[in-house]
């Protein structure tokens, strides 16, 4: 699916493939496969392969104007910090409160918004 979109791509910077309608298969081609990435993170979360989930993301955060991506990024970091948590450590509660500052930033600043979208609502 990524040769493909980047494939189509080249061929739109090489003006072989030019118009509003092949702009539309690229806008497609992009939130399928932001979707398609988007499963696996959820999958590797879900089976704690941290390190597979952060390939996922860095590849994630080049959408930038996807909403949705960019919070299932800032989940991650959220899981991450929670399963990583030592109610023994000062330094845990700060890592954790960190990440939900950051996903708070990123909701709005709307609390509410970041308890249903770290619990997967």
């Amino acid at each position: 699916m990524q040769a493909t979109r980047q494939a189509h791509a080249s061929w739109l910077e090489q003006k072989i493939r030019a118009g509003k309608a092949w702009e539309e298969v690229d806008d497609n081609c992009a939130n399928e496969l932001s979707k398609f990435r988007r499963d696996q993170l959820q999958a590797n979360i879900d089976a704690k392969n941290w390190k597979r989930a952060d390939e996922l993301s860095l590849e994630l955060s080049n959408y930038s104007d996807d909403a949705n991506a960019q919070k299932d990024i800032y989940r991650l970091l959220l899981r991450k910090a929670q399963e990583a948590l030592n109610p023994d450590r000062d330094e845990d509660f700060l890592t954790l409160r960190d990440a939900v500052n950051q996903f708070e930033n990123l909701a709005g600043g709307k609390g509410e918004v970041i308890a249903d979208a770290a619990a997967g609502n």
